[in-house]
């Protein structure tokens, strides 16, 4: 995945819900002339990403936010826009993490980051991935080699990336 260091991300829709309206942005809009963590995760609702992997970003991501190291984080899942923001609310998120829904894992297969999980019933979705983006260009990026897994992409290996 090194091939994706110094890349531009390419375009792609990402979709929110808000005031239940679903909000769609394209790539430019959420990263040109920002500084953004992204968390790329599993699934909503699915056993490690919901009490483990985002969870211990939460606060992490308060910190570097209001120390203005980065500008966001965004929680990337494929998924559809109802199911993410019930499992924002379902972990107490308010701003500290925005969470965009790759609907058709049309960004994930573009960065070729998706993997089948058709046999959990699961379909294709993206693999766990931790990536920090400036001004829409991939500088670093960590990606796990079974989903399962939080070793590259924990909250520890991670802040190694911000000295913080």
């Amino acid at each position: 995945m090194n091939s994706l260091i110094n890349q531009k991300l390419p375009e792609s829709q990402f979709k929110t819900l808000s005031s239940n309206r679903i909000d769609t942005f394209p790539t430019s809009v959420l990263f040109d002339g920002k500084k953004i963590f992204v968390i790329g995760g599993v699934g909503a609702f699915t056993p490690i990403c919901t009490k483990q992997h985002l969870p211990d970003f939460i606060p992490y991501a308060k910190q570097l936010k209001d120390e203005k190291i980065i500008d966001e984080v965004f929680c990337i899942c494929v998924t559809d826009p109802f199911v993410l923001s019930a499992w924002a609310k379902s972990l107490g998120l308010t701003d500290e993490i925005i969470m965009l829904t790759d609907t058709n894992a049309e960004f994930t297969k573009k960065i070729g980051l998706n993997i089948d999980l058709s046999d959990l019933g699961l379909g294709i979705r993206s693999t766990r991935f931790a990536m920090l983006v400036e001004d829409s260009v991939i500088t670093l990026l960590n990606v796990e080699k079974q989903p399962q897994d939080i070793n590259t992409t924990s909250k520890a290996n991670i802040s190694r990336w911000f000295s913080i």
